[in-house]
């Protein structure tokens, strides 16, 4: 690398945010769908993060991850 230059190998602004948000999926306990956002202003700056799981306040362990239940409404997924 010639002095006074900085690195041309980094990734886009794109890469790192969808980086975050494929990070962000690992946190879902959704067996089979793991789903992560990085929303991002114009100023490239994050303004929010987040992943599919249940509300606040739900037990993750009290409800079916399943789709397979018989009565949808034992079911997350309506």
């Amino acid at each position: 690398m010639a002095e006074g230059f900085g690195r041309t190998d980094y990734i886009t602004w794109d890469e790192y945010f969808m980086g975050i948000a494929l990070l962000s999926a690992e946190r879902s306990k959704d067996p089979k769908r793991q789903v992560g956002a990085c929303i991002v202003n114009n100023e490239k700056k994050i303004v929010g993060v987040g992943y599919n799981s249940m509300p606040y306040g739900c037990d993750d362990d009290k409800y079916p991850w399943g789709q397979g239940e018989e009565d949808s409404l034992d079911a997350k997924h309506l």
